[in-house]
């Protein structure tokens, strides 16, 4: 049994017998596959059961791939899977063109535009089963508490989807390392201390000839850890038997020292014992992580160099040479390198390694180890392990910069260079979270001045715009703020402000005046370059803020901004503004410009849409009710949100499927989403976006009769729309009102909800909800005895042509002007063109309306037998929608229609 727990070739591993047959079971290797969360306190055996399971797997024609989280690598973006599959790169040629180049870059190996996260977690899917070849796989994943982000979520994502693929995931973890998102996305298998009897075995088989006393200490100690059984005993004094003039030392009791921290000082002990140089090496393989020996060979020469030299800490590393290994005299042994002792040897003969790979890479045996040597270290020898290591990764920018900057106390410019230029990478291989990490330690070693600001500026827009952290992001750009001055013309720092204020305590109209000079500014010192990403993506969230604002002044700004870009502006640009800001005028202008968006996300293979182009698109295709062309990237999105992908997007995808649910009637899944969304809303900080699914709650709540909860659900939304001068999102609720007063049978208070959008007569000048209110607008007029204005409505549709914006307003522009005629023949016949308009069934609610006004229509006219026909469509379709107002009305038309001629008078 070695030191650790782990068994070793051929010897049964001690106590877990229950364990192993729980863990084979419910992973169910080679019979459909899962994933499980192996949970316990260090040294209870996690890394040995993962052993031991690994070694059974080959017995049962399973492939397994391993890797681990590093507490010092955590910093890099897809380090672990890059761990994972460098042994098998060769897999990768066996994967699609998209797949394989998103994986690549992803891993560093290519350079190319930034993958997606649910791109990157298909690749790697695909690349499992590749690696596979057929056969059942285990995928083990050791220390999930340490690994880094963009890893943890694309493993995420493979063990949501392991089942049924013929993959079974295990991670190890602490309890109460990992956040709550990692912790409850996974079923856990608690691994508990050994049994009294087994540990009894355990302790026995490593010490035989321990003395009985000495056996009883240990046993109590430990308390069935592992770790702790097999370390315990080199603590231990002498006999006193043997040697009685040594006094006994006591074990320090497990009340006053927690057993993992004893644990760490027994290794530590051990380390301090070492030689310089054998310290050295394990100081750089704890802080270098991947235990590539080669990279540790070449670090300790280095860093040998450096003692030699007399350069210490104290130089700026970035500044030094830049040669890794040595070619010079060995400094601590003052003979070559080639021929001096191999400062390997005594950490082996120690058991706090081993060598792995084909003499290839270093492992440490446990990381309390890892922890002990890094913990016992001065901070000076940590900084002149990290310059040497950097000195070392040379060829790998993103490491050698973090290597730099750990070994850097004081600003330095160059090193804060290089480290912004790895948050760069980064964010090429989509580690949005990552590039914001760097970015922020880069802004630490940048002198005080303006580039300081930028650059916690840019991690600060990171923060709002990719990775949902808005509580980071406020405390950066404060940061940012105080490092520049106001108005250095950085767009990052003014769309990250703008995001802010429209999320905190701001307003619409001052987010706009900030974003619209930041534009500006930056317009007249750089141009209007239509290739300038931080301009664009400025330009998305002014069209935001100009849609919240529903003002024709405020869109002005976002018109002369996109006009002048050169040599044009992106597609997704000019559709929104022509959809997204006054599409009763301009929208139906936009569906050619539209189809080649809509084209673009289907060309992509299937899962592997651009969600950020999906978002876009989405966005530009909400008012002409073409939502659902995105639905199936848009639930790409959403899964990729639910798997720890940016919020804004998946925020947004959720608003766009909401928003179609309710159009075409799927109002259970519109609840459900909209419940999802406001759950996301508030974990991740935007608050501006909680009301599109408020609003789906009133809609909803209203058209099925639960009237006062939809009104006081409307208030909340017109209430913070008031407060953030955000007139758009009280367009929104005072059309939910609408709706439930229509359904209420109060007419006048529809009424005064409809006109609240748009006066009567006209359709508001860029408040896009004009659209959707109009029908509503003209029914409750009708009905309150107002056939003026409803009128005067329907000629204002007719006037806008919004029957071309789609098939829904074709639908709802014959039947209201039906509702105003007084002509039942004239009546009739717009009733029907109305419902024989191409695609109107889809409109399910606004469908079955009309109906359901043809059929009172028919029946008061007197043709009861050919009111019953739409009569029994509307009802049927209220009863499914659970529109109950609704439903109840055409009851009561349908009883009507089936008495006799005069029988009930209405």
């Amino acid at each position: 049994m070695a030191d650790s727990g782990t068994p070793e070739a051929g010897c049964p591993l001690i106590g877990r017998d229950r364990d192993l047959r729980l863990l084979r079971e419910r992973l169910r290797l080679g019979s459909g596959g899962g994933a499980l969360l192996l949970s316990g306190e260090a040294g209870v055996g996690k890394s040995a059961v993962l052993d031991a399971l690994a070694a059974a797997a080959p017995a049962d024609g399973a492939r397994v791939l391993r890797a681990s989280g590093v507490e010092f690598e955590a910093h890099c973006g897809y380090s672990v899977l890059n761990q994972l599959f460098f042994p098998h790169l060769a897999a990768l040629e066996r994967l699609d063109t998209p797949l394989r180049a998103a994986l690549r870059v992803a891993l560093g190996f290519d350079t190319g535009p930034a993958p997606e996260h649910l791109l990157v977690s298909n690749a790697v899917l695909r690349l499992l089963q590749a690696v596979a070849d057929g056969r059942p796989l285990l995928l083990l994943v050791d220390d999930l508490h340490w690994v880094d982000p963009a890893s943890t979520a694309v493993f995420g994502s493979v063990a949501r989807r392991a089942p049924g693929l013929d993959i079974a995931f295990l991670a190890a973890a602490r309890p109460g390392e990992l956040g709550p998102r990692d912790a409850d996305a996974l079923p856990a298998h608690d691994l508990p201390p050994l049994a009294e009897e087994a540990a009894g075995r355990l302790l026995g088989s490593r010490f035989p000839d321990l003395s009985r006393s000495a056996h009883r200490r240990v046993l109590a100690e430990a308390g069935g850890n592992p770790l702790a059984l097999l370390e315990l005993p080199t603590a231990l004094p002498p006999d006193p038997v043997d040697c009685p003039a040594v006094p006994p030392v006591p074990v320090t009791p497990i009340a006053v020292s927690s057993l993992g921290n004893r644990l760490e000082r027994l290794f530590g002990a051990r380390v301090a014992g070492l030689p310089a140089p054998s310290r050295r090496l394990l100081l750089l393989a704890a802080l270098e992580g991947t235990g590539d020996l080669g990279v540790l060979r070449a670090a300790a020469r280095r860093a040998a160099e450096e003692l030699g030299t007399g350069s210490g800490p104290g130089q700026s590393p970035a500044h030094g040479p830049e040669h890794g290994p040595g070619d010079g005299q060995d400094p601590e042994h003052g003979q070559d390198p080639e021929h001096r002792r191999d400062d390997l040897a005594p950490l082996e003969q120690e058991r706090l390694v081993h060598v792995e790979e084909g003499g290839r890479r270093l492992a440490f045996r446990h990381p309390l180890i890892r922890s002990a040597v890094v913990g016992q270290a001065p901070s000076s020898a940590r900084r002149a392990a990290h310059a040497a290591l950097a000195a070392a990764l040379a060829g790998r920018p993103e490491r050698r910069a973090w290597h730099l900057g750990e070994a850097t106390l004081e600003p330095d410019e160059e090193v804060a260079a290089l480290l912004a230029h790895a948050a760069g990478l980064s964010l090429r291989r989509g580690d949005a979270s990552g590039a914001m990490r760097t970015l922020v330690r880069s802004a630490e070693l940048t002198p005080d001045g303006p580039q300081r600001g930028r650059r916690l500026a840019e991690a600060a827009y990171l923060g709002a715009e990719s990775t949902g952290a808005l509580t980071s992001a406020r405390r950066l750009l404060d940061h940012a703020r105080q490092a520049a001055p106001v108005g250095d013309g950085s767009l990052h720092s003014a769309t990250a402000a703008a995001l802010l204020l429209l999320n905190g305590d701001g307003d619409v109209p001052a987010a706009h005046r900030l974003l619209t000079s930041a534009i500006e500014s930056a317009a007249a010192a750089h141009g209007h370059r239509a290739e300038d990403k931080a301009l664009v993506d400025a330009l998305h969230v002014l069209a935001v803020l100009c849609f919240f604002g529903a003002d024709e002044a405020l869109w002005q700004s976002y018109y002369r901004a996109v006009e002048r870009l050169t040599p044009g502006p992106p597609a997704f640009l000019a559709v929104l503004g022509r959809t997204f800001s006054d599409p009763a005028r301009t929208g139906a202008a936009a569906h050619g410009p539209l189809d080649a968006l809509t084209l673009a996300l289907a060309a992509a293979p299937a899962g592997e849409a651009d969600p950020v182009l999906t978002t876009r698109v989405g966005t530009g295709a909400l008012y002409l009710d073409r939502l659902g062309e995105v639905r199936t990237p848009a639930w790409q999105v959403v899964r990729a949100g639910r798997e720890g992908g940016p919020a804004r997007r998946y925020i947004s995808a959720l608003i766009h499927l909401c928003l179609d649910d309710y159009l075409t009637g799927a109002w259970d899944e519109a609840l459900d989403l909209a419940r999802e969304g406001l759950g996301a809303c508030r974990e991740h900080g935007y608050d501006a976006f909680a009301w599109y699914f408020q609003y789906i709650e009133a809609i909803v709540l209203g058209a099925r009769g639960h009237t006062a909860e939809s009104l006081a659900t409307a208030g909340t939304v017109i209430d913070w729309a008031t407060r953030h001068r955000a007139p758009c999102a009280a367009h929104y609720a005072h059309h939910a009102a609408a709706v439930a007063a229509l359904g209420d049978g109060d007419h006048a208070l529809a009424h005064r909800h409809a006109v609240a959008v748009s006066p009567a007569g006209t359709l508001a000048s860029h408040a896009p909800h004009a659209l959707w209110v109009a029908a509503h607008l003209v029914e409750a007029a009708v009905r309150g005895d107002r056939r003026e204005e409803a009128a005067a409505h329907v000629r204002a549709m007719r006037e806008n042509g919004i029957a071309a914006v789609s098939s829904r307003h074709a639908l709802l522009v014959e039947a209201s002007a039906a509702l105003c005629t007084e002509d039942d023949e004239e009546a009739l016949r717009l009733f029907a063109l109305a419902l024989d308009t191409p695609g109107a069934e889809r409109w399910r609610f606004d469908h079955a309306r009309v109906q359901l006004a043809q059929g009172e229509r028919l029946r008061r006219t007197g043709a009861s037998a050919g009111a019953r026909a739409p009569l029994r469509a509307a009802l049927a379709s209220f009863e499914a929608l659970g529109a109950t107002p609704w439903a109840d009305r055409a009851r009561a038309e349908l009883r009507a229609a089936d008495r006799p001629a005069g029988q009930l008078s209405i």
